[in-house]
């Protein structure tokens, strides 16, 4: 029996993220940021 290896076309992740969950992660973060100081602003006044 032969091992059925798939296309190039769709490499297994090996570590690296995708592109797209990546870009979430960033945009998570740049808005828990903004919220945060935001909340500490908020909190001082």
């Amino acid at each position: 029996m032969k091992s059925v290896r798939p296309g190039h076309s769709e490499p297994l992740a090996g570590g690296d993220p995708p592109p797209q969950l990546a870009t979430i992660l960033v945009r998570f973060l740049a808005l828990f940021v903004v919220a945060v100081t935001i909340l500490m602003i908020a909190w001082r006044a």
